[in-house]
């Protein structure tokens, strides 16, 4: 493995010598330029959440120990087991629990030890519990499955677009997926070494390099310009295929990044593998069959339905859809539809199962444009698909540093970039009618809207609520997070919704045909564990989804909005004139305003119940939280929240995360970090 170092560290524990620690970090950073691990107490935080009880952790300490740690060229190592390591005064009111110990590695270690686990250790009696670093765990990857994926290192050679031109020309009698799958065989017994013997082809082109460079013959001059032309040429595709794996879609044409790309990919391959998982009774599950069992259980689980009971939602929604806009949408697709759909896609987006990327289609548009074309108007057009056309893979991303279970890990799905032309045609089209249709209160994903307007107007109510000390009627503001949100979603829902808001029966049937005939299988390990057959869900992935969501929620803001034209619920007026606000929606996020008092707080409870009835959503509560006006007492508070069954905010105000010491300009500016968060947008404080 080489020579590395490795560094002990115990970190000053008084407050006011805890900058000699970040200094004395940055020094031993500048000792030495070998592969560095660093390990020990450094009595120092780098997030709130890493302390239990008492006061939080001064923000000072934690920027200040952050950008010492970054500044040294440090990363944390992560940690397997408990994750706080010191405690003090078990079992009492003054219990308090620290993560102090760790490891952090430069990212030369971490590419020397990629398996490196940090694990923490029980203890007897010590008030800290031991941690143990494992340069070399014991992991042995399942044997991999070589699939096929389109390498856009490909696109630099000369010979690649003959492969495609000689067997496009030689399937003209085959179907469009047929001709796709043998253009991949083709593709694969010709370039597939490419991917394989980087290291070996470099060494050898500077190995002649060596050779040549002394030689002044012009024969010697000539050949050795050719070699190194192809060593940077080489190098370009090296640093084009790290770049296709690490997924950094923001950053254009530039320098050659090759490590940066090979690091980014190393990461997101060790964070998205899954070693071990807790199963439903608790216990860890490490055994690669066992882990799969448990993946197609969970999802076969998730994705069946339980029924929609949506007699009380869809009676709340009015028909909006005009006939002239199911003219619109109904108009026929055209071959420039069809381009359009496709050239608005990233060229580095993940292929689905037929290995097919968005840029191969993109650079042989002159060869497979036609064909293209008509397969997916015809597909529409008859209102069918292929088989397998709408297979899709799941790859499952960790919401969090530390999953112990499924429900930790987001489910995003990898659809055939043929599919996604189609629903991306879908979905240009519903996007020139989803104004009329969805209501004012949704900010999310709706052309000529921001999300930002409603978190400036939930900045303006939550000052309201701030500067609200009298007045016998109270306020509370309800912050819901469904529980997954998209997977949830009741077919049968989505399908009366549509058809109750006006949408032609022949625009329904289009957009259920793309939502039920799909087939997931799970991707892990380059392993395929399924075939799982849903019976609800919308996949995150799918052009289509964020709109057809919008659709489903618009039911949960009409029963809203019939409740409060009843006069049963009432929301939050910020001033005499000013209109009364009931509910902002965040794409799968929602903010409800209403009087603090039971009834009304039953009337909420009696809407989210019928919702989720209805189209399969489940708040979770855990996630979810609630504030009160000022003028609210602490007993009907407490009530309230008992009915709801989510906790309140302490100690914030009725900002809902916001530092209380924040003033006025501030919250006109921005709002709260839980509605940020809500929106899918985070910024710093100490920007404002």
């Amino acid at each position: 493995m080489g020579v590395w170092r490795v560094t002990g560290f115990y970190g000053y524990p008084e407050s006011s010598r805890r900058r000699e620690s970040w200094h004395l970090l940055r020094r031993l950073a500048s000792f030495s330029t070998l592969p560095w691990v660093c390990i020990g107490d450094f009595n120092d935080l780098l997030d709130s959440s890493e302390k239990n009880g008492s006061r939080p952790h001064a923000a000072w300490k934690i920027q200040g120990f952050r950008s010492a740690i970054s500044d040294a060229g440090l990363s944390d190592l992560g940690m397997i087991g408990y994750q706080f390591t010191w405690e003090r005064g078990r079992g009492t009111v003054n219990w308090v629990e620290e993560r102090l110990d760790r490891a952090f590695a430069s990212s030369s270690w971490r590419d020397k030890f990629p398996n490196a686990q940090v694990q923490s250790i029980e203890a007897d009696s010590s008030d800290h519990l031991p941690i143990f670093l494992d340069p070399i765990h014991n992991f042995h990857p399942a044997s991999r499955v070589s699939r096929f994926r389109f390498e856009n290192l490909w696109l630099r050679e000369a010979d690649c677009e003959q492969i495609v031109r000689c067997s496009w020309d030689d399937t003209t009698d085959l179907l469009i997926q047929q001709k796709l799958s043998v253009c991949g065989s083709k593709l694969m017994n010709w370039g597939g070494h490419m991917v394989r013997d980087f290291r070996s082809r470099l060494k050898e082109y500077k190995t002649r390099m060596r050779t040549l460079r002394g030689r002044r013959d012009t024969e010697g001059l000539m050949e050795f310009t050719e070699v190194r032309k192809r060593y940077n040429e080489l190098l370009h595709s090296h640093g084009i295929f790290w770049k296709q794996r690490a997924k950094a879609l923001w950053l254009k044409e530039g320098d050659l990044n090759s490590r940066y790309f090979h690091s980014l990919a190393s990461t997101r391959k060790k964070k998205n593998s899954i070693v071990k998982l807790r199963n439903a009774q608790g216990v860890w599950c490490a055994d690669s069959v066992e882990i799969d069992t448990l993946i197609g259980t969970y999802f076969t689980e998730l994705f069946s339905s339980n029924g929609s009971n949506n007699e009380a939602v869809v009676s709340s929604v009015m028909t909006s859809i005009t006939a002239k806009q199911n003219q619109i949408l109904l108009a026929p697709f055209t071959d420039a539809d069809v381009k359009e759909a496709l050239f608005n896609m990233h060229p580095d987006k993940s292929p689905g199962p037929d290995g097919m990327n968005p840029a191969f289609y993109k650079n042989f548009w002159h060869i497979v444009g036609a064909d293209v074309s008509a397969a997916c108007l015809y597909f529409i057009a008859n209102k069918q698909f292929p088989l397998d056309l709408n297979k899709t893979l799941i790859v499952l991303i960790p919401k969090k540093a530390q999953r112990e279970v499924l429900a930790d890990m987001r489910p995003i799905a990898l659809c055939n970039v043929l599919y996604k032309i189609i629903a991306k045609m879908l979905a240009n089209r519903l996007k020139l009618v989803l104004d009329s249709v969805i209501s004012d209160s949704q900010s999310a994903f709706v052309p000529g809207r921001a999300i930002t307007d409603n978190i400036l107007i939930s900045a303006e109510i939550m000052h309201f609520l701030k500067r609200k000390r009298q007045g016998k009627k109270g306020v509370a503001a309800l912050k819901i997070d469904m529980a997954k949100a998209y997977d949830r979603v009741e077919w049968d829902f989505l399908k009366a919704m549509m058809s109750k808001m006006g949408f032609a029966d022949e625009w329904v049937q289009l957009v259920m045909l793309c939502v039920t005939t799909v087939s997931y299988s799970v991707l892990r390990d380059d392993k395929e564990v399924g075939p799982i057959i849903p019976r609800r869900g919308l996949r995150q992935g799918d052009p289509l989804s964020p709109y057809l969501f919008l659709l489903c929620a618009e039911g949960f803001s009409s029963l809203i909005a019939k409740y409060e034209k009843a006069g049963l619920i009432h929301g939050v007026q910020v001033a005499r004139k000013a209109p009364a606000i009931s509910h902002l929606l965040f794409a799968d996020d929602c903010f409800l305003f209403f009087r603090a008092n039971q009834v009304e707080a039953n009337l909420v409870k009696q809407v989210l119940c019928a919702y989720g009835n209805a189209s399969g959503q489940c708040v979770n509560y855990a996630k979810s939280s609630i504030s009160f006006s000022r003028n609210v007492n602490e007993d009907t508070a407490q009530q309230i929240c008992t009915t709801l069954g989510v906790m309140a905010k302490e100690n914030h105000g009725p900002y809902l995360g916001l530092p209380s010491k924040v003033g006025r300009k501030r919250s006109d500016c921005c709002a709260n970090f839980n509605v940020l968060a809500s929106a899918r947008i985070y910024c710093s404080i100490d920007q404002w």
